[in-house]
């Protein structure tokens, strides 16, 4: 069943079954089925009930199968391909009767394996399922978080120059009427929240690629209009995989899908959806995208055009969403180095304005507020429900803030229920932050990068997935 509904869906490949593990100082194992990193262990149904064959199972998994894995030739070849990039490896054991699952992570670099639950078992519900889904997508994709993105998607990355020169090129000429609007809207708006000046922003053309003499003719306005509208389509497609892999708990995988268009035509009517909104009312999220004014590729739409954006989804793709929920730190404000990369030159952001706040000091301020896990704790024993408190961030920059304080309520409601928070209790918490915690800008591309944070952090929380069918 997961093969047919899941696996398939999401384009992983197929597990190898009874795998041998070929240690140096352990005696050879065989494990039922690994997919990359994940090995799986069938028991017979309804043995991981039974105190001492769970035991046993586990200790299998934890003593043998696992320190045999990372002796294994072709696994060391795979972790420290993994540490070259950069990300910290870990193996996964689950171990499953049909009826119940218990789940085995193993951090390389700590040496530290943990089984979850501590007792007994999980019961295969639609959580142990989705998170069967994510041990497995995070044992072979690659991790969302800040450093990957900034790396396939920052100013020093083939994809952004080819995507900015061919964005640049379009906007030199554009064919539409209604591109010419968009842009002159765009100056009018985002001129209240930069010192828009050509000659200023011209001085990041050449960490783009652009040649000397492109330097000195570049039309500064119409190349950041490019960059920003290169930035904000990522975040839009990052945004809707997000919302996908999370509808319903169903496995979709919106990136597979775009990579499956049949042609330039077919993948141009894929994403007119994506720009008017409808994906993700489609996948129950409701004002993602309000008033766009990144979208005016469509209307000069052209081979070239559709080639580099099909570069840019087939490079998300290979990217798991679902491990941020594995992840809370990576999840927070992931965006915001990428954001700042987009004017690579620091004297051309700082004229700009454009600056984002350090963790440690966003930390700090909610701690003084009492906007942390023991914060709410104190509140909840005055008689006040935590998930009624209203938290306003009138320049919201990339939400930084609204981020942190949805991750600390996670906390609270982790720290009250630390089995599983009851579904009841997480969809009432959802409903209530998406009601209560809020925030403003007047930069419409840091609302938009808000917006994808904050679908990030109720991801990263566990707390989407139980959204249903509208949020």
């Amino acid at each position: 069943m997961l093969k047919e509904k899941v696996w398939r869906e999401l384009g992983v490949p197929d597990p190898e079954y009874e795998r041998v593990i070929k240690g140096l100082s352990v005696k050879h194992y065989r494990v039922d089925a690994l997919y990359g990193l994940t090995l799986f262990e069938y028991k017979r149904p309804n043995t991981l009930r039974r105190h001492a064959s769970r035991e046993e199972a586990v200790n299998k998994v934890k003593n043998e199968y696992i320190p045999g894995l990372l002796e294994d030739s072709e696994i060391k070849k795979i972790i420290n391909e993994i540490k070259k990039s950069g990300l910290s490896p870990r193996v996964a054991g689950v171990i499953i009767d049909g009826y119940n699952v218990v789940f085995v992570d193993c951090h390389v670099d700590r040496g530290t394996c943990i089984a979850d639950p501590e007792v007994g078992a999980y019961p295969i519900d639609e959580w142990s399922l989705r998170r069967i889904v994510r041990v497995v997508m995070a044992s072979y994709k690659k991790r969302l978080d800040a450093r990957s993105l900034a790396s396939d998607f920052g100013y020093r990355s083939v994809i952004a120059r080819k995507v900015v020169r061919t964005f640049y090129n379009n906007l030199l000429n554009p064919r539409s009427e209604r591109t010419k609007v968009l842009f002159e809207e765009w100056k009018k708006v985002v001129s209240q929240a930069y010192p828009l000046s050509p000659s200023e922003l011209a001085k990041i053309a050449e960490l783009y690629g652009f040649s000397e003499d492109e330097v000195r003719d570049i039309q500064g306005d119409k190349l950041f209009y490019a960059i920003q509208t290169y930035y904000a389509l990522l975040l839009k497609l990052l945004a809707a995989e997000v919302s996908a892999r999370f509808y319903n708990a169903s496995a979709a995988a919106y990136f597979k899908h775009l990579l499956r268009a049949r042609d330039y035509g077919d993948l141009r009517r894929e994403l007119e959806l994506l720009e008017t909104g409808t994906v993700y009312r489609w996948f129950g999220i409701r004002n993602f995208l309000e008033g766009e004014m990144f979208n005016w590729y469509l209307d000069e739409w052209s081979g070239e055009i559709a080639e580099v954006i099909r570069e840019i989804i087939e490079v998300l793709s290979g990217y798991d969403v679902e491990a941020i929920t594995m992840d809370l730190q990576s999840a927070r404000d992931m965006f915001k180095l990428l954001y700042e990369e987009l004017v690579p030159r620091e004297e051309v952001r700082k004229y700009l304005g454009i600056y984002t706040t350090p963790d440690w000091l966003a930390e700090l301020i909610l701690d003084e507020l009492g906007l942390s896990a023991s914060g709410f704790k104190d509140i909840e024993s005055k008689g006040v429900d935590p998930l009624n408190v209203k938290v306003l961030d009138p320049g919201v920059g990339t939400g930084t803030f609204l981020s942190l304080v949805i991750q600390r309520l996670a906390t609270y409601l982790r720290e009250r229920h630390p089995d599983r928070i009851p579904r009841d209790v997480a969809k009432r918490a959802l409903e209530a932050i998406t009601r209560n915690i809020v925030g403003f800008d007047i930069d419409a591309l840091a609302i938009l990068t808000a917006k994808t944070n904050y679908l990030l952090a109720l991801a990263s929380t566990e707390l989407l997935a139980y959204k249903g069918v509208r949020l």
